[in-house]
């Protein structure tokens, strides 16, 4: 596996596990109302893409240094692995932010365009 595509991977693995935490009905059941109830100063990282898209990009980040371990595909020294790690969870935080502006800015464009499909056939 060529390490762009393992970027790739990451990339929207970390963007689409951080949706799923933060956005998903039953991540809302199974882990946001528990932390809430329990952990309630940790009630805003629940319900906020950049902390949790650095929470999700280290475990991820976690996992595929283990995963380039098993490939042999670098010979790295433990530290250099564990920066990595740090700057996947810094990754993740920044791409499960623009994942959240793209989203919402095709969900906008589609309300738009619905308004305008609704005008046009009262129009007529």
């Amino acid at each position: 596996m060529e390490l762009f595509t393992l970027f790739l991977l990451f990339a929207f693995s970390v963007t689409g596990l951080t949706h799923i935490m933060v956005d998903s009905s039953i991540m809302l059941v199974l882990f946001r109302n528990p932390v809430k109830k329990y952990l309630p100063f940790l009630t805003g990282m629940v319900n906020c893409y950049q902390c949790m898209g650095t929470w999700c990009g280290w475990v991820l980040g976690a996992l595929f240094m283990v995963l380039l371990h098993k490939l042999s595909v670098e010979s790295l020294s433990g530290w250099v692995y564990g920066l990595i790690v740090l700057a996947c969870g810094f990754a993740g935080s920044f791409l499960a932010q623009v994942g959240a502006y793209i989203i919402a800015y095709l969900e906008a464009g589609s309300i738009i365009d619905m308004k305008k499909i609704r005008t046009e056939d009262e129009e007529d």
